[in-house]
């Protein structure tokens, strides 16, 4: 997601879905730059509209 000079990453997964290595390495580099990177789950619902407010 982009609007201005912001950008997001979000991968989403289930309850009891799993980071592969793959995403947790993509998910590492994202993390050192500035874009925000995010894994989110159901539980996380409070948290999703905080950063999508």
């Amino acid at each position: 997601m982009a609007r201005g000079e912001r950008l997001v990453f979000v991968e989403l997964k289930s309850a009891k879905g799993k980071v592969s290595a793959a995403q947790a390495e993509w998910h590492e580099a994202l993390g050192a730059t500035r874009a925000e990177a995010y894994i989110w789950r159901p539980a996380d619902w409070d948290e999703i509209e905080r950063v999508l407010a």
